[in-house]
């Protein structure tokens, strides 16, 4: 961070500059992993349009989870402390509605995963698979994606500006 404050750019460029890395970054990865599933007999009934709104969800939920990386190694100054909080992603996708449905979740589970917004992002996901390319899950999913970015990044350039004005 010290490196690129000395450029002349504006520190928002910075923040979005990886944000844009974030969400590009986890493009293969996603097709990959829709590949795979679809090789595994998992119905794809939108088609191509289909697979481009699962893969750039997964783009958007990329981004705003790496914001709070970036929050926390600003706050702390460590970026080994981001890197502790890399476990907390396990933790978040297991109690989500990504690998099991609600419905077969122990009671507290199911409350947390139907809190948890990786719920509605794969619920939002989940409709686009089975054959609606726009349905109220996927907004849904695609609005808690922007809430998180925004509330993420947000803090990011916050706490960004703070320690440029501390140097």
């Amino acid at each position: 961070m010290d490196r690129l404050r000395l450029l002349p750019a504006h520190p928002v460029a910075f923040i979005i500059g990886r944000l844009g890395f974030e969400s590009v970054r986890v493009l293969p990865a996603a097709a990959v992993a829709l590949a795979v599933a679809l090789g595994f007999g998992a119905a794809l009934e939108t088609g191509l349009a289909g697979a481009m709104v699962v893969v750039g969800l997964a783009s958007l939920l990329a981004a705003a989870y790496s914001g709070l990386f970036y929050a926390v190694a600003l706050a702390t100054g460590s970026p080994d402390t981001a890197v502790a909080l890399q476990p907390l992603g396990l933790v978040v996708g297991f109690l989500s509605t990504a690998l099991v449905p609600d419905e077969v979740m122990p009671g507290w589970a199911a409350t947390v995963a139907r809190f948890n917004p990786v719920s509605v992002v794969v619920d939002g996901a989940r409709e686009v698979m089975q054959g609606s390319l726009w349905s109220g899950e996927l907004a849904a999913g695609v609005v808690v994606c922007l809430v998180l970015i925004a509330l993420t990044e947000g803090a990011t350039a916050m706490l960004f500006r703070a320690r440029i004005a501390r140097s």
